[in-house]
């Protein structure tokens, strides 16, 4: 767990559905390289979203440019929070 990453994700103004999932990444990151790769059903589990809002959620924050997501194949996406 990376401290630094949820103290970051706390500054951002961000809806409550997409910081939460932002928390929750952040929960899981790896603190040298910010990456991490829970499933969309951890992220569910563990926040209380439904799966599919969690998917939404992370591509909202790909767009907002906070993270990127890349597939790997049938494994769960490997996520890199960006620094700011």
């Amino acid at each position: 767990m990376g401290f630094n990453q949820i103290n970051e994700a706390f500054k951002h103004r961000l809806p409550s559905t997409e910081k939460l999932v932002l928390l929750c990444l952040a929960h899981f990151a790896n603190t040298k390289t910010g990456q991490c790769w829970p499933s969309n059903n951890q992220v569910g589990h563990l926040t209380g979203l439904n799966p599919q809002t969690v998917s939404r959620a992370i591509g909202r924050l790909v767009r907002r440019g906070l993270i990127t997501s890349r597939r790997r194949h049938n494994q769960s996406s490997v996520i890199s929070l960006i620094e700011r």
